[in-house]
């Protein structure tokens, strides 16, 4: 019997141990920290494929160092190849402008999730993400049987017809506007003689000839923007001569990866660069999708970073988005699940714990977030935000028409409740020529400010991207700036999960309505810049060879002076910063600099102090947390584990 007993003991005791070793490791593996992009389990990616920015190896990045780099033996591929993944894609113009290097990975033996645990341990990858799926961000249509001007309440409400009075589009150029969506109806009547077809790209898929719509998302916001005026058919765009570069990117259903935005922004970077460019006043991306990333981390993503290469161009365009229909604060992680759709068509709109991106980016100077307002609704009498819109009062800078989701069928009753423009198919869906249609949401709102920004660029086509933007926003009327009375929305036609809840009275956006009457007829005044405000990324665990970006805020918003920042670090030997992006790199852990970016020829300047670890060194912590940087093994439980090891090698030979 004591033998027995003793032996039971030992098991007991040998159980424990390795019990507690395993425990251990589970708490120091590096591994199994919770990644700080996490890969929704609801299907809102492409599975198997993943997003990368490596850091830049290449020396001088150009179109021929990302090519060679992507090349069958080249960097990009050998680091696919050590995850079990092929380089699909390379994103040179993109790469060029980030000083990072932006490409997609494919695995078909690999999930997204496992592609991105592996990558991560990459010290070269500066981050990875999925690669997340994107949506046009209208609600609903109703077919009219014939168009009339008389029904563009919208056109009225931003006062075009007292800008028109002064131009309609005329320019001794040509004015040029991008629409990166779902294709256009090449052959419309109120379309065909403003496409700029040598310059139209289809990124949906392999032929990039193929940019006819085929969903009519495209179609619609084009027509706002563009459709020929005064030609005696259909409706008229806020620029009636503008020449519109169709980018598609969103297939038949109206979605499509974030891989095929990023190619279409790299086309227009590298069209932007070319020797003789186009004069391209603004980019309308009426689009959008989740992300439960952080505006403030989001900052290094691929996507991000595409837009921040656009952005900084000295002769980038307005880049105009639609602030997405979920009746969510953009900025602010969505408070509820939301679909549309029913049965096997239910379509994802947002997850609880998401931002709404494009439209929570920081740091993007030349962009505006654009929010909607209704005509008459139940809802929304006139007056006030559409109840789908998203808003923000920091995120959100300008309101426009984007009418109210009403019934699918046009009639007498509701047909002023959404935006007419044009088709590219008839009422049963069929692809014909001509034919005109109603749609909501902040997908019709945002072109209304695409087309303002083509028309202002006409009147006075000196003025840079951010003169532009300040006189849309300077002359926005602020007196119509209504509050939202949202926070979620739920409509049987969209078969929506929640109810409708009061929001507290929140302002729709931060500056108001659209006025293009008042911005045309108003001679342009110089806005003086104030202040630059620098946010950064929790980096108190940064380990040397991190790196980062900064975002920048400048107040006031429309401001018209030169946004271009000088950066620089106070101590380059804990941390440097390229010269003209905002890159940080961590060179020396524990340390503390001081991060400037100055502009107007430094006369104003911001700065944000980074402290890398504890700058004086203490017992090392037991544990990770979560931030901007990881952290190493904590010495402590090495040493542990060491101790348990030989506990239980002693109990073993007992």
């Amino acid at each position: 019997m004591k033998t027995v007993k003793r032996t039971t003991d030992r098991e007991l005791l040998f159980a424990a141990l390795l019990f507690l070793i395993v425990s251990l490791l589970g708490l120091a593996s590096p591994t199994e920290a919770e990644p700080k992009t996490a890969v929704s389990p609801r299907g809102n990616c492409v599975e198997g494929e993943v997003l990368v920015v490596f850091k830049n190896k290449v020396g001088e990045i150009s179109a021929k160092s990302v090519a060679a780099a992507a090349s069958e033996g080249g960097y990009l591929h050998a680091a696919a190849r050590t995850v079990g993944a092929s380089a699909i894609r390379s994103y040179s113009s993109l790469s060029a402008e980030s000083d990072a290097l932006i490409t997609l990975f494919r695995s078909e033996t690999k999930t997204t999730e496992q592609l991105m645990e592996e990558l991560k341990r990459n010290p070269d990858v500066l981050s990875v993400s999925p690669n997340r799926i994107m949506y046009a961000a209208s609600l609903s249509e109703a077919r009219p049987n014939d168009a009339r001007y008389g029904e563009l309440w919208g056109m009225e409400m931003i006062g075009a017809s007292a800008a028109w009075a002064v131009t309609s589009g005329d320019f001794t150029g040509d004015i040029y506007v991008a629409v990166i969506d779902s294709g256009i109806a090449k052959d419309h009547e109120d379309l065909k003689d403003n496409i700029a077809f040598e310059y139209c790209r289809n990124f949906a898929s392999e032929d990039e000839t193929a940019w006819e719509d085929e969903n009519g998302h495209g179609t619609h916001v084009a027509g706002t923007i563009g459709a020929v005026g005064n030609n005696g058919a259909g409706v008229a765009g806020v620029n009636w001569k503008t020449k519109i570069i169709v980018l598609r990117t969103l297939d038949k259903s109206g979605s499509a990866p974030w891989s095929n935005t990023i190619a279409a922004l790299d086309c227009l970077v590298d069209l932007l660069k070319s020797p003789n460019p186009p004069k391209i006043a603004a980019v309308n991306l009426s689009l959008g999708g989740g992300n439960d990333v952080p505006p403030e981390e989001a900052v290094s993503s691929p996507l991000s970073l595409a837009f921040r290469a656009l952005d900084k161009l000295p002769n980038a365009p307005v880049i105009v988005v639609a602030a997405g229909n979920n009746g969510m604060e953009v900025g602010a992680p969505a408070t509820v699940d939301l679909t549309a759709g029913k049965g096997d068509e239910i379509q994802y709109i947002a997850h609880r714990g998401e931002y709404e991106y494009p439209a929570s980016f920081l740091g993007l100077s030349n962009m505006i977030v654009v929010g909607s307002v209704a005509s008459t609704d139940v809802f929304a009498p006139r007056g006030r935000a559409s109840y789908f819109s998203n808003w923000s009062s920091k995120y959100v800078q300008l309101a426009a028409p984007g009418g109210t989701y009403g019934s699918s069928r046009t009639t007498e009753e509701n047909k002023y409740q959404n935006i007419l423009s044009v088709s590219h198919a008839d009422a049963d869906g069929k692809k014909a020529d001509n034919e005109y249609v109603y749609m909501a949401g902040t997908s019709m709102a945002a072109p209304h400010v695409t087309g303002a920004v083509a028309l202002l660029a006409s009147r006075y086509p000196d003025l840079n991207a951010a003169r532009l933007k300040s006189r849309l926003l300077v002359t926005a009327n602020h007196d119509y700036n209504p509050e939202t009375d949202h926070v979620a929305i739920a409509s049987p036609d969209m078969g929506a999960n929640i109810e409708r809840q009061k929001a507290p009275d929140y302002k729709l956006s931060k500056y108001g309505l659209l006025d293009i009457g008042k911005a045309v007829t108003t001679p342009p005044a110089e806005i003086p810049l104030q202040s630059v405000t620098l946010t950064a990324p929790d980096v108190s665990e940064c380990e040397e060879g991190d790196v980062f970006f900064l975002s920048p805020a400048f107040e006031p918003e429309e401001a018209t002076e030169d946004r271009a920042l000088t950066w620089k670090s106070s101590n380059s030997d804990v941390a440097s910063v390229t010269r003209n992006t905002g890159m940080v790199t961590v060179l020396k852990t524990p340390g503390r600099t001081t991060i400037t970016a100055a502009a107007s020829d430094g006369k104003i300047s911001g700065a944000v102090e980074l402290t890398f670890g504890d700058p004086e060194p203490e017992p090392a912590p037991t544990g990770k947390s979560g931030g901007g940087c990881s952290a190493a093994w904590p010495g402590a439980i090495g040493f542990i584990l060491i101790v348990m090891v030989l506990l239980l090698f002693t109990c073993r030979q007992a």
